[in-house]
């Protein structure tokens, strides 16, 4: 069982596009360095492009390698493996989803894990975005909200208006996971496969009043680009099979997304 008392855990989901993970990987290797409070957990799920062989062969005593055996979903691998390793003991002070297609600097990750542990009524805190043309970011205000942090540090964050945090890099913190989201990170319904994680996970954290947005001062760069678009990918035609099924609970814009796909395949 890992010790998790008093770390940062930094949860990392991959499915597929190996280079970009692997990138990822070590651009997250460098931002630990020399910090033993952070633990890292990457998680495949049963990716059948050599990322599994990669990944076997990556060693370092901050990250632990899990190899699922069938896709379950970013929120689904998640929730599983805080439901393995977490007990009333065992609960680390800040909980970090990030997908596998994000790097960022050893500064922002730091800035990000304080404002995490030193916001009072914290909810769902994520990094800005480099504007690279794949930032999710969107309806931002121009000014951000100041918050004052326990030792007195201020935090400058911008929530979104009108779209949720993006869940490319955030966290929460111990006291959110364990009070309002009851021991289980993403409050996906049970047995759903994909869709609108992070939307639900935002909608339920604000609707709570807690503090959720973008994080002043923290830089993040996506890289990803069309692994979010539903390409000939077997990631993207996942998305389309899940989303055919009604795999999306809330997700407005993956639905809409959706129907046009299918009205112009049809076209064709």
């Amino acid at each position: 069982m890992l010790n998790l008392k008093n770390k940062t855990l930094i949860l990392m989901v991959t499915y597929y596009f190996k280079e970009t993970a692997l990138k990822t990987l070590s651009a997250l290797q460098q931002a630990i360095e020399a910090n033993d409070r952070f633990q890292v957990i990457v998680i495949d799920n049963n990716s059948q492009d050599g990322l599994q062989k990669e990944l076997t062969c990556f060693n370092h005593p901050s990250f632990v390698i899990r190899l699922l055996e069938k896709n379950i979903g970013k929120a689904n691998a998640i929730n599983r493996i805080t439901r393995e390793l977490f007990d009333a003991k065992n609960i680390p002070d800040v909980i970090i989803s990030m997908d596998s297609d994000i790097t960022f600097s050893n500064e922002s990750l730091h800035l990000l894990d304080q404002a995490l542990r030193g916001i009072p009524n914290t909810g769902m805190i994520a990094m800005r975005y480099e504007n690279n043309g794949y930032s999710p970011e969107l309806n931002l205000p121009e000014q951000a909200t100041q918050y004052a942090g326990y030792d007195h540090s201020i935090f400058n964050i911008r929530t979104p208006r009108f779209a949720n945090v993006a869940g490319g890099i955030f966290g929460i913190s111990r006291d959110c996971f364990e009070t309002i989201l009851q021991g289980q990170f993403y409050p996906v319904p049970s047995g759903k496969v994909y869709c609108s994680d992070d939307l639900i996970l935002f909608q339920k954290l604000r609707d709570a009043g807690l503090v959720n947005g973008y994080l002043d001062g923290t830089l993040a760069t996506h890289h990803g680009g069309g692994n979010y678009l539903f390409g000939d990918s077997p990631y993207g035609r996942w998305k389309l099979e899940q989303l055919a099924k009604g795999g999306s609970t809330s997700g407005y814009f993956e639905k809409k997304w959706f129907n046009l796909f299918q009205h112009f395949r049809k076209r064709r």
